[in-house]
């Protein structure tokens, strides 16, 4: 199974950090973030990855070049124009042709590697990592059938029917390429995942939720002096 990391974004949120360096290069733990997935993958016998760059990608590629001084093979694709997560992943279609499914992880998601062997093990075809939060109004948030599949994932909904939130970690099906082909763009302007996820689930593609006990976006200055925190105290 190859795993595609999505590493493209500006990270405006944590500016002045990412003034220079790319999001995905901000360091926790002594290490990129984009290092640190890269390793956690390859802790669990990861060794194909498809990097999606944007902003200031000579710095990725510079970093890892083609991966094999950390052990693994890295193809990097260039995502030209910003337009949303779903349009991010379907640039890296190419590079997916032969695999029936992979993994996708979001560079700015820092996550407990435990999580990753039970997303590979779930039983269905889709499989989105959640995490519980207090306040779920900023998150995309994920309703479950009666079956405990996925349902509905709503965008930062007013009342929240739960408080299972989605992280950047995903199993996909090949076939999300297809729905991302039929997405329109959102009001934001951008080709959203989680519109490509719905419209395979209204197609009879079953998606469970893998709960993770860490699963932080890095968003803002908060999240990232809490990543730091606690990979700090890991050492």
């Amino acid at each position: 199974m190859k795993a595609v990391i999505l590493a493209a974004g500006k990270g405006k949120r944590l500016r002045p950090i990412t003034q220079d360096i790319p999001k995905a290069m901000v360091e926790v733990g002594g290490k990129p973030l984009l290092e640190r997935i890269i390793l956690q993958l390859k802790g669990k016998g990861f060794k194909e990855f498809v990097v999606v760059v944007g902003y200031k990608k000579e710095i990725v590629e510079h970093h890892f070049k083609d991966g094999s001084s950390f052990g693994v093979h890295i193809q990097f694709v260039a995502q030209k124009e910003l337009l949303g997560t779903g349009h991010a992943l379907l640039e890296a279609e190419q590079y997916l042709k032969d695999e029936k499914e992979f993994l996708l992880v979001f560079a700015d998601t820092f996550f407990d590697e435990s999580a990753i062997d039970n997303i590979i093990k779930a039983p269905t075809p889709g499989v989105i990592g959640v995490t519980q939060v207090d306040d779920p109004r900023a998150y995309g948030v994920v309703e479950l059938d009666d079956r405990c599949l996925v349902k509905n994932v709503v965008e930062k909904p007013e009342v929240p029917s739960s408080n299972l939130v989605v992280t950047g970690l995903y199993k996909l099906p090949h076939k999300i390429f297809d729905a991302l082909k039929k997405i329109p763009l959102s009001p934001r302007g951008e080709y959203e995942l989680p519109h490509a996820v719905m419209l395979l689930i209204k197609e009879g593609v079953e998606f469970c939720i893998v709960k993770m006990s860490l699963g932080k976006d890095i968003a803002s200055a908060a999240n990232l002096e809490e990543a730091r925190s606690i990979a700090k105290g890991r050492h």
